[in-house]
């Protein structure tokens, strides 16, 4: 199984996001996610969104192609984790 470790709060970002370590590496070697969080309004609909991006080792996005586990209605970081099938270690 997927095994994922909070590295560090991320600045700079909309909302919650956090580095994470991944073991294994995902495909294409990445080693390291972003999970971003966003509870926000779009028009007059609150919105709630969590996704997951592959991530570089200092935190920085691969790509925002959004990774299986990105969820809308969520804003919980252990809920996407749980949803890519990974588990949360301390």
């Amino acid at each position: 199984m997927t095994k994922v470790k909070l590295v560090r709060r991320l600045k700079g970002w909309t909302g919650d996001a956090a580095l994470y370590s991944v073991t294994p590496p995902l495909e294409d070697d990445v080693h390291y996610v972003i999970i971003s969080a966003i509870d926000t309004f779009i028009g007059h609909i609150r919105a709630h969104e969590t996704y997951i991006f592959p991530a570089k080792e200092d935190g920085k996005p691969i790509s925002y192609c959004e990774l299986p586990g990105s969820a809308k209605g969520t804003t919980s970081h252990e809920e996407v984790i749980d949803n890519a099938g990974w588990e949360l270690v301390p």
